[in-house]
């Protein structure tokens, strides 16, 4: 096992790059903060990593619509010899090493054409991150159920960064989360590859509770999918905004009850848990 090194992309309107470099460092990675420029210029090189991560925030002032102008400069921007991110991307994937999209970084990933991706791995946008149902942006927790759920008739092993979490929950801060695939022949692959990765819930666990459980009107709840491989996620929510228990709004109503059980309230949020699965099979490329 060797230490992974960790690339998150910064600039242009995202604003989670700082969160998301604690959650990979504290779970094992050498991370390294560079904005998208230092990538397409040639400065830095996608084959010295393992691990890619887009954050959340709002590239580009999420003009036209959410990630697409962030996409648009991923996959197309040239530098002065002709070498473009987009060119590099498939050659990582096919590597065996990961990438991971958290809300305008699932948004870009999206309309990149890698998620929910295709059979052959070529770029080609299935699916969209739509205008919330209810019109607004959202900030609030929400509760999901995780594909390592056995009772889930979607249940999978097939994605890398949720291996083992069955339900969780994290916060969201979105305008723009409604997943909509393109057509019914593109949810039907999602669900027989064992690309739905998590599903919007109530508290005990229902997914049909409607809003605002689901708080953006995504089809079939969804939260977070990932590509054939596995190792290409990408979610609404934001797992690197739950790190340390104490970030929880309920937190000090949950110690109570940890307290009457003779139990030890946690140290650690369940956010970790998305970082540490990642890192941890990246330190086996």
């Amino acid at each position: 096992m060797t230490i992974p090194r960790a690339l998150v992309l910064h600039g242009d309107g995202i604003n989670c790059e700082a969160e998301t470099v604690r959650a990979l460092s504290e779970a094992g990675a050498i991370v390294k903060k560079v904005m998208i420029e230092d990538v397409i210029q040639g400065g830095v090189k996608l084959d010295d990593y393992q691990m890619l991560m887009l954050p959340g925030g709002f590239s580009f002032a999420d003009n036209i619509r959410a990630g697409v102008i962030y996409a648009v400069k991923v996959r197309y921007k040239r530098n002065e010899a002709g070498y473009r991110m987009g060119d590099s991307l498939r050659k990582f994937v096919d590597d065996g090493k990961l990438i991971g999209g958290i809300c305008n970084g699932f948004q870009s990933l999206v309309e990149l054409g890698m998620l929910p991706g295709t059979e052959d791995g070529s770029f080609e946008k299935r699916a969209t991150l739509a205008r919330n149902d209810s019109g607004q942006f959202r900030d609030a927790w929400v509760y999901m159920r995780g594909q390592a759920d056995e009772t889930a008739d979607w249940h999978s092993d097939t994605c890398i960064w949720t291996r083992g979490i069955k339900n969780i929950e994290m916060p969201i801060r979105h305008g723009e989360g409604k997943f909509i695939p393109n057509d019914e022949g593109v949810m039907g692959e999602m669900y027989r590859n064992g690309q739905v990765v998590f599903k919007y819930t109530d508290a005990e666990g229902r997914e049909d509770a409607g809003y605002p459980f689901n708080p953006n009107g995504s089809r079939d709840n969804i939260a977070g999918i990932c590509d054939r491989t596995g190792r290409v996620f990408g979610l609404m929510p934001h797992p690197e905004a739950w790190l340390d228990f104490t970030q929880h709004p309920r937190w000090t109503r949950m110690r109570a009850v940890y307290e009457r059980n003779g139990e030890k309230m946690p140290d650690r949020g369940e956010g970790r848990l998305i970082f540490e699965n990642a890192v941890e099979y990246a330190s086996n490329i």
